[in-house]
């Protein structure tokens, strides 16, 4: 049996408020330096794991 990469979701409602939670199992960001990038494009990658790092999940 495969171990799945992310467990059931929950859902919760409030009124018109709907909130998802995803946990996510062995999720493991790349360092900005194990990417070819050159360094500009580098340091643009830096940012958004800085801000915002689950916009990189991949799907």
């Amino acid at each position: 049996m495969t171990k799945q990469p992310i467990q059931p979701i929950e859902r919760k409602t409030e009124g018109a408020q709907e909130t998802l939670t995803v946990k996510l199992k062995n999720y493991v960001l790349l360092s900005p330096e194990a990417i070819n990038l050159d360094d500009a494009n580098r340091v643009k990658l830096q940012a958004v794991i800085n801000q915002e790092p689950l916009a990189l999940i991949e799907y």
